[in-house]
């Protein structure tokens, strides 16, 4: 497959991603990337992940797009970001910082996170975080 059908493929699956995910509600929207880390046992140590690597888990190869689609790609980004910061606002999730080599900064699921992710209930902590009423 050339560069350029790879590139197509990769826009697609943004433009995709991003219709998909804007429409959801931020509790609906936080679980889709919390699932992202859940560990395949439930003593294995969880992953810790950070925003562009979610934004490859839901547009694969999208990192090769360099300028193409800015646009979607923010807009992308700007979704899990919301989603990171509503499941930290919850305790579900915490920020990490890894020093090793050049430093990597992402997040990894609380134990209450990891809670939630074992019982299907990430969307109900994180709405049971959201402030009472309409934000102003």
């Amino acid at each position: 497959m050339s560069t350029k059908e790879r590139q197509q493929q990769a826009l697609v699956a943004l433009e995709a991603a991003v219709a998909r995910l804007s429409p959801l509600p931020v509790p609906q929207l936080a679980a889709e990337v919390m699932a992202l880390l859940k560990p395949d046992a439930p003593d294995a140590m969880p992953r810790m992940i950070s925003a562009p690597q979610v934004a490859l888990e839901f547009a694969p190869d999208s990192n090769m797009l360099l300028g193409l689609a800015d646009n979607l790609s923010r807009q992308l980004q700007h979704l899990i970001l919301e989603a990171l910061q509503a499941l930290e606002h919850a305790s579900l999730v915490c920020l990490h910082f890894e020093a090793r080599g050049i430093g990597h900064l992402g997040y990894l699921p609380t134990r209450r996170g990891l809670a939630a992710l074992w019982y299907g209930t990430i969307e109900e902590s994180v709405r049971a975080s959201e402030p009472p009423g309409p934000v102003r």
